[in-house]
């Protein structure tokens, strides 16, 4: 169910139901995938619950620290100039 939820929202509404969910129980719905298995799953779970902004960050910090230019290049020209300033200001964080 919470699957069938998170695929059919945009990262915001994901990013509100994250938000709700730790109001309403207490606790991060990142907290309650421990369980989940298999991992690609509890993965795709975390992923889908997980500012995109991050995601890009680590994603483009992996790129630097390996050379890797082609990904590197390609990430960075995915990024519209309000997403560039958030991944850049997550990306500081790391």
């Amino acid at each position: 169910m919470v699957l069938d939820i998170l695929l059919t929202r945009t990262n915001a509404q994901r990013q509100q139901v994250a938000n709700h969910y730790k109001k309403i129980f207490k606790t991060s719905l990142l907290n309650e995938m421990d369980n989940v298995e298999p991992n690609n799953l509890k993965l795709l779970l975390q992923d889908l619950s997980t500012d995109t902004s991050v995601l890009f960050a680590e994603e483009l910090y992996k790129a630097i620290y390996t050379s890797n230019l082609q990904m590197t290049t390609s990430l960075l020209m995915d990024l519209w100039e309000n997403e560039f300033d958030q991944v850049e200001n997550i990306y500081k964080l790391c």
